[in-house]
């Protein structure tokens, strides 16, 4: 129906890749930040080692505050379905209005 005619299943990272992926991500370090250990937690909890989930949430949190981190929690949390798109939209949503243009034009142009 849309092209596709295989699904790859990305296996999923266990619990101590999935928090080094994220913390070299969110933190540009191995260890997490002070102040961070439970925000944390929640975040991985959400992402449920799905790799681009943590690569795209760590990404978007980083340099971010506390409670800018429990802001984008509370957003994931009235979804509580783990769904990639709701983790791209996120990331979206923090952008600048200029800047989400740009990526629509981008994606526009990729798609066709």
């Amino acid at each position: 129906e849309h092209g596709v005619d295989e699904v790859y299943r990305v296996r999923l990272l266990d619990r101590k890749c999935a928090l080094q992926l994220f913390c070299q991500k969110a933190f540009k370090s191995d260890d997490i930040m002070s102040g961070y250990i439970y925000l944390t937690e929640e975040v991985l909890a959400y992402a449920n080692g799905l790799p681009l989930a943590i690569k795209v949430l760590g990404s978007f949190l980083y340099g971010r505050d506390v409670s800018e981190w429990r802001s984008a929690l509370s957003r994931l949390r009235e979804n509580p379905r783990t769904d990639i798109m709701n983790v791209l939209r996120i990331s979206f949503d923090g952008l600048e209005d200029t800047e989400k243009d740009i990526f629509l034009d981008i994606a526009c142009f990729f798609h066709g």
